[in-house]
């Protein structure tokens, strides 16, 4: 199953993490059209993990565990395979990143 992961920068505190995936899905859908290509994967197929207001709040001294108390939205959770290649990329991700 392809799926897509869309890692968010710095400075995204404070915003509606279900809006900035629809923006940047819109965003990515119009640079395709511009080469006559279509998005070919589901919103289900995207995923876009927001943690800005978590990062913000541990910059602002709270502990990891204090942050972590994040209410988590969205469908069902994922099975066990996709959240096994999740947690890859994003493990490849701060490692490349050296986080």
């Amino acid at each position: 199953m392809r799926q897509l992961i869309l890692v968010h920068g710095r400075a995204q505190e404070n915003k509606d993490g279900a809006a900035l995936k629809k923006d940047w899905i819109a965003a990515w859908e119009k640079g395709l059209a511009k080469s006559n290509l279509k998005n070919p994967l589901s919103e289900q197929e995207i995923h876009f993990p927001y943690y800005g207001d978590t990062l913000i709040q541990m910059v602002g001294g709270k502990t990891a565990a204090e942050a972590a108390e994040v209410v988590i939205k969205g469908a069902k959770p994922g099975t066990s395979a996709e959240e096994a290649i999740i947690r890859e990329m994003i493990t490849e991700i701060a490692m490349h990143e050296g986080i």
